[in-house]
C-alpha cells in the first residue's frame, strides 16, 4: 500500500536515491569497462589484491577445487555425483514401491500415492503453532527424498524476468526469496556464467538483461526438476530486506526478478572473480614499452611480474623490470605497440555463496528453543 506523506522519512528516502544511483553507476561501468579497476595509491597492490593470482589460461589452468575453503563449507554436505546419486534414490525408491505391490513385509513402512494419512506433530514451539492459526490453520507437509534434507551449494539457472524496468538493478548476493518447487526461503545468490566448456566459472557483478546464468545459494539439497522463481526483497532504512513479506504464506510476494530451474548440487564448482588492473605507454619502440600507472612501487612490479600482461589490441607480453621508484615498468610484447594501446593485467580470486541469510519462517521459534536449552543448562550448571 502506498505511504501517506505523513509517514515519509526524507532522510531514508535521499539514503535509497543515492544507493539506487550509485548501483545503476556501477553497472554502466561494469557494462563499459567490465571488470576493470583502479589500483589503489595508499595500499600496495601486492596488500591489496593479496588473494588474487594470475592464469595462463582461464579455460585450461588447473585450480584446486578444495583449496582455501570457507568456514561455512564445515556446515555443508559434499554430495558426489548428484544426479547418479538421485538416479540411484529414486531406483531404489521405486524397488521398495515394487516390493509394496508384492505384498511383502516392506510394504508397512510405505505410504501409497493417493492415500489418506493423518499426521501428528510433536513438540511445536508455542510462536509456530499461534502464526500457523493466524494463517488460518494451513501448513504445506512435503514428502522429502533422501538427502534432500542435507546443507549443500545449491546452483540454479537464471534469467532475468522481462516484465522488468530498464533502470532496476540486481546486484549478486542481493538478499531475494528464492521460491524452487515446494521450499521458500531467504538466500543471497550469486550470480556466474552458465557454461559447460570449463571447470570455472567467472562471476556476474549483476543479472544481465537476456543472458542466463547460474545462481548460487547454500540450501538443502533438492531433486530436479525443480522451477526456480526469484523474488528481490525491498531494502529496509537501514539497508536490510523485508523478510517478512516472503516468508508469510499470506502475505503478498515482492516483484518476480528471475525465472529459472534447478542446475545442480555441487560443492566444488569453482566461481572466480576476475578484475584487469590496466596501465598506459609512456614510451614505445616496436615491441617494447614503458608503462605506467598499472602500478606505484617498484616492489609491487616485482610481484606481480610473473603474471602475463595483454593489450585491448591483442598484444601479448610480460614484464621485464622496474623502472625508477614511482610504478614505471619495462615490457616487452609479441608485436609492435601502438602508442594508443591499453595494457592489462587479469586477476582472479575464488568466491563463494553468501551465508548468514539463510532462514524458513520457523527460525525465531528455533532461536526461542535455543534460548530455552541455555537457560536449562545454566540451571544445570548452577545445581
Amino acid at each position: 500500500a502506498p505511504r501517506r506523506l505523513d509517514e515519509i522519512d526524507a532522510d531514508a528516502d535521499a539514503i535509497a536515491a543515492e544507493a539506487a544511483r550509485r548501483a545503476r553507476r556501477e553497472a554502466e561501468d561494469d557494462g563499459r569497462f567490465p571488470d576493470e579497476v583502479d589500483t589503489p595509491t595508499n595500499v600496495p597492490a601486492r596488500e591489496r589484491f593479496a588473494r588474487y593470482r594470475g592464469l595462463k589460461s582461464f579455460r585450461t589452468s588447473p585450480w584446486d577445487p578444495k583449496e582455501q575453503l570457507p568456514a561455512e563449507y564445515a556446515r555443508v554436505y559434499q554430495l558426489d555425483d548428484f544426479r547418479l546419486l538421485q538416479r540411484q534414490v529414486l531406483d531404489d525408491e521405486a524397488d521398495a514401491e515394487r516390493v509394496d505391490d508384492e505384498g511383502e513385509s516392506a510394504g508397512s513402512e510405505l505410504v501409497r500415492a493417493g492415500e489418506l494419512v493423518e499426521l501428528h506433530l510433536a513438540n511445536v514451539p508455542a510462536q509456530v503453532a499461534a502464526r500457523y492459526q493466524a494463517m488460518g490453520g494451513l501448513a504445506l507437509a512435503a514428502v522429502l527424498h533422501e538427502h534432500e534434507n542435507k546443507m549443500s551449494v545449491v546452483h540454479y539457472t537464471a534469467k532475468m524476468h522481462t516484465g522488468l524496468a530498464d533502470d532496476v538493478i540486481i546486484r549478486s548476493k542481493l538478499d531475494c526469496v528464492v521460491q524452487c518447487g515446494f521450499r521458500r526461503y531467504v538466500g543471497c545468490p550469486t550470480f556466474s556464467d552458465h557454461s559447460s566448456r570449463s571447470s570455472k566459472h567467472k562471476m556476474d557483478k549483476f543479472l544481465h538483461p537476456g543472458r542466463v546464468c547460474a545462481a548460487s545459494v547454500y540450501a538443502p539439497a533438492q531433486f530436479s526438476p525443480a522451477p526456480l522463481t526469484l523474488f528481490a526483497l525491498e531494502p529496509r532504512a537501514n539497508g536490510e530486506g523485508d523478510e517478512s513479506a516472503g516468508l508469510a504464506g499470506c502475505l503478498p510476494l515482492p516483484a518476480v526478478v528471475a525465472t529459472g530451474s534447478l542446475l545442480s548440487v555441487d560443492t566444488e564448482r569453482v566461481m572466480l572473480k576476475k578484475i584487469i588492473l590496466t596501465g598506459h605507454p609512456f614510451r614505445v619502440h616496436k615491441r617494447k614499452a614503458v608503462v605506467r600507472w598499472m602500478f606505484f612501487s617498484p616492489e609491487d612490479i616485482r610481484w606481480f611480474k610473473p603474471v602475463e600482461l595483454f593489450t585491448k589490441m591483442g598484444r601479448i607480453g610480460h614484464i621485464v623490470e622496474p623502472l625508477g621508484t614511482h610504478g614505471y615498468m619495462k615490457c616487452i610484447f609479441d608485436g609492435p605497440l601502438m602508442p594508443h594501446d591499453t595494457i592489462c593485467m587479469s586477476l582472479y580470486k575464488r568466491v563463494f555463496p553468501k551465508w548468514g541469510r539463510f532462514r524458513f519462517a520457523a527460525d525465531e521459534a528455533d532461536a526461542a528453543a535455543a534460548e530455552q536449552l541455555q537457560a536449562q543448562a545454566g540451571k544445570v550448571a548452577t545445581i
